[in-house]
């Protein structure tokens, strides 16, 4: 079976699960379709497809593997991969606990709690999924380290630590251009992760696209469903000299 040919057969058995699980929650349908329509997720799946169906992934690999143009070398783009997501997921914990809404009664310190855990709640999920689709497709990444290529787990969780980050600065009090000065780094750290796995030869160019279209859409459906509508989470704190009790719970 050709990589094309598995490729399509898990994209046909992803859209039948998104419309069986849609079926069963008119929340979770929503929320997956808005996340599909927005650019910023369809755009990179597009660009995925556009390249595989022109036989350019394996040439671009190589040469970005071989000119290194924004890293220098393999080695400084995969230490740099490393570093970029993990300051991505450090800016998603670090600015939910700025976030403070008192609008509906909620004191401080349960309102970041609930945004802190949903969206850990929100990269564990991304990282289970792209797991999953990386053991179905089964491809071989360009330095045939292993067969765990398509798509890109450093993409995926950069793109939804983004996208959570994203959230959080919007709720902060700051003017409109600093809320866009703070997007656009956070959302090119992503893209740089993303480009430093084509560098490093861990991915193809593909492989970190639709990687960061996993990532974008997860973080988008745990964002519309639980961080925009306070209702479907639920969080009860309770500390004293004779109590320590923290409850959580999601809706769906």
């Amino acid at each position: 079976m050709t990589m094309k040919k598995k490729q399509s057969q898990i994209l046909c058995l992803a859209i039948m699960l998104i419309f069986c699980l849609s079926a069963c929650s008119e929340k979770f349908s929503r929320a997956t379709q808005a996340a599909i329509k927005h650019p910023s997720n369809w755009g990179p799946l597009l660009a995925a497809t556009i390249i595989a169906a022109a036989d350019k992934d394996v040439e671009i690999s190589d040469w970005a593997q071989r000119e290194t143009p924004v890293f220098g070398s393999m080695r400084s783009a995969e230490n740099a991969s490393d570093s970029l997501v993990d300051s991505l997921v450090i800016s998603a914990g670090v600015s939910a606990l700025f976030i403070a809404d008192h609008s509906n009664g909620s004191d401080m310190l349960s309102t970041n709690a609930e945004t802190f855990f949903v969206e850990a709640i929100g990269l564990s999920a991304n990282s289970v999924i792209t797991s999953g689709v990386k053991s179905a497709t089964d491809r071989t990444r360009p330095n045939h380290y292993d067969q765990r290529s398509f798509p890109s787990g450093h993409t995926s969780k950069a793109f939804a630590a983004a996208k959570f980050t994203e959230h959080n600065i919007q709720q902060l009090e700051l003017n409109d251009n600093t809320k866009k000065y703070f997007d656009w780094i956070f959302n090119s750290a992503a893209y740089a992760t993303g480009w430093a796995r084509v560098e490093s030869g861990w991915h193809y160019p593909a492989d970190v696209l639709a990687g960061a279209a996993v990532g974008g859409i997860v973080a988008s459906i745990f964002t519309d469903m639980y961080l925009q509508n306070s209702e479907t989470v639920t969080m009860d704190i309770e500390l004293s000299r004779d109590t320590q009790k923290v409850a959580f719970s999601l809706s769906f």
